[in-house]
């Protein structure tokens, strides 16, 4: 007896991959995704084998991916330290953000030397303490 194979989470996925918008052939994902074998779903015969396929492209068009990255865990990170450095007067006249001089900074003072944008998600919770203690010291040597 062979299991009924559900296709319906395909089309969901098709329907994401198209709003990036990227054009997908069904055959050809399929036909990639074994290597030749075949260019039909007619080649998964169980849910986890088609499972898998679908998280292939979930992966691969990065469809479990945050669109959020404005309000990531890692955005919110870097802008807290933005702001401290705005405090420390690393802004143009307008007001905003000089991201050249704290790009700078980044680059020649902290501990990885690499621009903010750089940092990922693990490296981020150290440079945002050691930006904090540099602001500490900013603000003693304002108040001497």
């Amino acid at each position: 007896m062979t299991e009924t194979v559900k296709y319906s989470r395909y089309f969901v996925l098709e329907a994401q991959i198209k709003q990036i918008p990227i054009y997908i052939n069904r055959k050809e994902a399929v036909e990639e995704y074994t290597k030749g074998e075949s260019n039909s779903f007619k080649y998964f015969t169980t849910q986890s084998e088609f499972d898998a396929f679908c998280k292939w492209l979930e992966d691969g068009y990065q469809l479990n991916k945050s669109t959020d990255w404005q309000n990531s865990p890692e955005n919110k990170q870097r802008r807290k330290i933005i702001g401290i450095f705005k405090s420390m007067e690393y802004t143009h006249e307008n007001g905003k953000a000089d991201m050249e001089a704290i790009n700078s900074w980044c680059i020649n003072r902290s501990y990885l030397k690499k621009p903010l944008n750089d940092y990922t998600a693990q490296e981020l919770p150290k440079l945002v303490s050691i930006v904090q203690k540099v602001h500490q010291s900013f603000v003693k040597g304002i108040n001497k």
